[in-house]
């Protein structure tokens, strides 16, 4: 199976922005572009690469790893960037951490059934179940401010909402190849990485307080092998986003500027800024195809709620 066919199966996600009550940051922060391999050893624990990842709001940093032959699991990342798998699971995808769980989207052929869907972690104990099923190729996962969950499928048109019930639901149709999404600071706009079907493009929906989906526009699009993959919002109000086929680091401005922080990442997937023990000024990235997370200065810390 060639690369682009794999990106097609399993392009994630990031994890939703959870604020960071900081201004600046540490002087002991990674500078703006600096890459670092922060963690190896998921090809050790029988994966290829890793998709999602999501830290807890105490600090607990946590990966997805996959296999394309099949199989993977859920790690916990320790600060030192010494990788424990937590909990076996088919086809992981986007991670996010939602009402003291870790929410997983999985792939077709996982346990959330063929079509794809979302697990529910306990990471105390090492153990899941099955959230919603039935979402085509659920991929990249984002909790809204009115407490439910955003399920997007690239594969298709849809973005999907998931309830604490587990009921799915169409929440917004019409967006090609609909990837990462982070919500604004005030949550009136939720910003969504289109990833395949030209022009690529970062786009932003209108959002009601009712939390209903109203107007597209489109804020940034980029060359056709862009391969938009994670995004996440800074205290800045920018939107970062990674480019996965080039492995790059972008941000984007409200005006739709595009700049590259940094480049020469092996195929990066989600992002997640670091908190706790983990350098708030820097995002921590994973790789689809390498055993890597990166850990990538930004200059800012998550945004300000």
């Amino acid at each position: 199976m060639t690369r682009v066919l794999l990106l097609a199966m399993v392009c994630a996600c990031t994890t939703p922005d959870e604020p960071v009550e900081m201004e600046s940051c540490p002087t002991d922060s990674r500078s703006e572009g600096d890459v670092f391999t922060f963690a190896t050893g998921l090809e050790s624990a029988g994966t290829e690469g890793s998709e999602g990842i999501a830290l807890s709001p105490d600090g607990r940093l946590f990966v997805g790893g996959v296999a394309y032959t099949g199989g993977g699991f859920v790690a916990e990342v320790a600060p030192d960037g010494v990788v424990s798998p937590l909990v076996s699971m088919t086809s992981t995808v986007g991670l996010v951490w939602w009402q003291d769980a870790l929410l997983v989207a999985v792939g077709g052929d996982g346990p959330a059934g063929e079509l794809g869907g979302v697990m529910q972690v306990n990471t105390d104990t090492g153990t899941s179940q099955v959230l919603a099923s039935g979402i085509p190729g659920a991929n990249f996962i984002v909790v809204t401010p009115w407490d439910t969950l955003l399920v997007s499928s690239p594969g298709g048109t849809t973005v999907w909402e998931v309830t604490d019930a587990g009921d799915v639901s169409e929440w917004l149709t019409g967006i090609e190849s609909p990837n990462g999404m982070v919500f604004s600071e005030d949550g009136t706009t939720l910003f969504v990485a289109q990833t395949y079907n030209a022009p690529i493009a970062l786009h932003a929906v209108d959002v009601s307080a009712q939390g209903q989906s109203g107007d597209v526009r489109t804020v940034a699009t980029f060359d056709d092998n862009a391969t938009l993959d994670g995004i996440a919002l800074d205290a800045n109000g920018d939107v970062l986003v990674l480019s996965n086929l080039p492995g790059e680091l972008l941000r984007v401005t409200a005006d739709g500027d595009v700049d590259v922080i940094a480049d020469g990442l092996n195929s990066p997937a989600s992002l997640a800024f670091g908190r706790g023990d983990f350098d708030v000024c820097s995002v921590y990235i994973t790789s689809l195809f390498s055993d890597v997370v990166y850990e990538v200065g930004v200059g800012t810390p998550a945004f300000l709620r």
